[in-house]
């Protein structure tokens, strides 16, 4: 796992899924319910941490660890 488990909950594979279908079922010229579907069950195995890991490097916050206090060494509550 290349980013911290606690974001698999930000980009499940709905969630994923209901963004991209749009633009997949345009491109493929099928129905969005299909689309979505598509995506759920076939298109998005390993695509999904590959994307989880681009969004955390393109955001800048890859390798990063928990934010300190005020040059304090502990850590912020629920904070990767």
């Amino acid at each position: 796992m290349r980013y911290p488990a606690r974001l698999a909950h930000l980009a499940t594979r709905a969630v994923v899924a209901a963004k991209l279908a749009p633009t997949f079922a345009e491109a493929h010229h099928i129905d969005h319910e299909e689309a979505v579907q598509r995506l759920q069950h076939r298109a998005l195995g390993p695509l999904l941490e590959d994307l989880l890991a681009a969004t955390l490097a393109g955001a800048g916050l890859a390798g990063r660890r928990s934010s300190t206090r005020r040059g304090s060494s502990r850590r912020w509550p629920g904070r990767w």
